[in-house]
C-alpha cells in the first residue's frame, strides 16, 4: 500500500519536531548544570576571598601591635639616651667653667707679671723686670721663647750699660743716612774747592768727627797738603760738620765717625782755534785735554776761545770741569775791508775757508785789465782816426775807437759790480756770522761767582 505523500511529509517534520525538542531539553538540562557548578564555584571562591581577607586583617594587627611596641621601646631608649646625654654635657660644662676659671686666674696672673716686667723695665728696675719675666714663663711655658728674647733684650742692655763707660761707638751704625750725606757733602765741597783752579798733587785727608754723651761735636783733622792755604779751607770745611747725638735704650753714648780722602787736581789755561778743520791750540795740555776741548766746542761756532779746563779725583773718582772764559769771533762784517781793499780777500774768512776768493779777484782783475786795456785800444784808434786822411779809414778807427770805448765801459762797470758785490757780500755774511756769534755767547755763556772761593769767571752751558 502507497503512502501518502502528505502523509509523509506531515510525519518527517513531526520526527524532527520530536527530535529537536529532546534536543532542547537536554541543552536546558546542561546548562542548569553549569550554572549550578558556576554558583557553587563563586561561592567557594568568596569562601576563600573571605578566608584571605581576615588572615591579611589578622597578621597586619599582629604587625600594627608588633610596630606600636618597637616605637615604644624606641622611645624609651631615645629618652634613655637624652638623659643620659644631658648627663654628660653637663658635666663637661662644669668641667669647662672649672678649666676657665682656672685658665682665667692664670691669664690674669700671666698678665700682672707681663704688666709689672713692662712697668720695671721702663722704670729702668732690669732686675725686677727679668724676675717677673721667668714667673711668667713658669705660668706659661709655651711663650718662653718670646719671653726670653725680653730677657736677652735686658742682659743685653744691662752688659750695655757696663760697656759704654769705656767704648766709643761707630756713628754709622746709628745714623748710615746722615754719615752718607755728610760724606757726600764733604766730597762735594772738596770738589768746589779742588776746581777753583790750584794744581793740587796727590795727597791724603783725614777728618775724624766725635760726638760725646753731652751731644759735643769734636773734629780732628789731618792732611799731607803743602798748601797752607788750602789746608786751612778743609779745616774750615770739618768746623762745620755736626753730629746727631747717639743714644741707646735712652742713655747718650759717645760715638766717632771718620772720613778719609785722597785727593789730586790738575788745571790749565787753553788757547784754542775753532776753524774748518778743527781745533787747534798751542797749549802745553792741550792734549791731555783735547778730547773734553772738542766736545766742549763741538757746536760752538768758529773762532777763539780761552778754555779752562780742571781735573780733579777724590777717591779714584774722577771729574772734570770745562768752563769757557772768553770767546773771539771771527769772519765778522770788519772783514770787508779786506774785499775793499783786494776783491775775494774777505770771502776766504766769512766763509771761514769754504770760499777761497781767489775766483773773484781773477775776475775783477781780468775785467778791470780787459777794460783798461780797451781803453788804451780805443785812445790809439781815436788818435789814427783824427790822422786819417781818407774817409774809409777815418770810418774804420772812429768804429774801432767807439767799440773799444763801449768795451772798456762795459768791463769796468761789470769788474766795479763785482768788486761791490763781493763787499756787500762779505758785509751780509759777516753780519750773520756775528749775529749767530752773538746769540751763541748769550745763551751758553755767563757770569758766575764763587763767593766761599773769592773767585768769578764765565760759565758755559750746553743745551739740548
Amino acid at each position: 500500500m502507497s503512502a501518502n505523500p502528505k502523509t509523509t511529509l506531515l510525519m518527517t517534520i513531526l520526527c524532527v519536531t520530536i527530535s529537536a525538542a529532546n534536543g532542547y531539553g537536554q541543552n536546558i538540562k546542561q546548562a542548569l548544570e553549569q550554572k549550578k557548578q558556576q554558583q557553587e564555584q563563586l561561592e567557594r571562591e568568596q569562601r576563600e576571598h573571605r578566608r584571605q581577607q581576615r588572615e591579611r586583617e589578622l597578621r597586619e594587627e599582629r604587625e600594627r601591635r608588633e610596630y606600636e611596641q618597637q616605637q615604644r621601646e624606641e622611645q624609651e631608649r631615645l629618652r634613655l639616651e637624652e638623659e643620659a646625654r644631658q648627663r654628660r654635657l653637663e658635666a663637661e660644662r662644669q668641667e669647662r667653667l672649672r678649666t676657665e676659671r682656672e685658665k682665667q686666674q692664670k691669664e690674669e696672673q700671666y698678665q700682672k707679671h707681663i704688666q709689672d716686667a713692662g712697668r720695671c723695665f721702663l722704670q729702668k728696675n732690669y732686675d725686677a723686670a727679668k724676675e717677673s719675666y721667668f714667673a711668667a714663663i713658669t705660668l706659661k711655658p709655651e711663650h718662653k721663647y718670646e719671653l726670653q728674647k725680653k730677657i736677652d733684650e735686658i742682659n743685653d742692655i744691662l752688659h750695655f750699660l757696663q760697656e759704654r763707660q769705656y767704648r766709643v761707638y761707630d756713628y754709622e751704625d746709628f745714623y748710615s743716612s746722615d754719615y752718607m750725606l755728610i760724606n757726600q757733602t764733604i766730597t762735594e765741597n772738596l770738589k768746589t774747592i779742588l776746581l777753583a783752579g790750584k794744581e793740587v798733587q796727590p795727597a791724603s785727608i783725614s777728618i775724624t768727627c766725635t760726638v760725646d754723651t753731652a751731644g759735643t761735636t769734636r773734629f780732628i783733622c789731618n792732611t799731607t797738603l803743602t798748601d797752607a792755604l788750602l789746608e786751612e779751607k778743609i779745616k774750615q770745611l770739618a768746623r762745620r760738620i755736626t753730629l746727631k747725638q747717639t743714644s741707646i735704650n735712652g742713655y747718650t753714648v759717645a760715638s766717632i765717625a771718620n772720613y778719609s780722602y785722597s785727593i789730586s787736581s790738575d788745571y790749565a789755561i787753553l788757547q784754542v782755534k775753532k776753524n774748518k778743520n778743527g781745533m787747534e791750540s798751542n797749549g802745553k795740555k792741550y792734549k791731555a785735554y783735547s778730547e773734553k776741548a772738542n766736545n766742549l766746542l763741538h757746536s760752538a761756532p768758529m773762532g777763539n776761545f780761552t778754555v779752562q779746563c780742571s781735573r780733579i779725583t777724590i777717591n779714584s773718582q774722577t771729574s772734570q770741569d770745562e768752563n769757557i772764559l772768553k770767546y773771539k769771533g771771527t769772519g765778522g762784517p770788519s772783514n770787508a775791508l779786506l774785499s775793499l781793499l783786494v776783491p775775494g780777500l774777505g770771502d776766504h774768512r766769512v766763509t771761514y775757508g769754504e770760499k777761497s776768493g781767489v775766483g773773484t779777484a781773477l775776475w775783477t782783475y781780468g775785467l778791470l785789465g780787459a777794460g783798461i786795456g780797451c781803453y788804451v785800444w780805443s785812445a790809439n784808434e781815436y788818435e789814427k782816426y783824427h790822422k786819417a786822411i781818407k774817409q774809409p779809414d777815418m770810418d774804420k778807427h772812429y768804429q774801432l775807437a767807439n767799440g773799444a770805448a763801449i768795451a772798456s765801459a762795459v768791463c769796468i762797470a761789470t769788474a766795479g759790480i763785482i768788486w761791490v758785490s763781493d763787499v756787500i757780500y762779505v758785509l751780509v755774511k759777516g753780519s750773520k756770522n756775528a749775529k749767530e756769534q752773538k746769540a751763541w755767547k748769550r745763551s751758553h755763556i755767563g757770569l758766575y761767582s764763587r763767593p766761599e772761593m773769592n773767585a768769578a769767571g764765565l760759565t758755559y752751558t750746553v743745551n739740548f
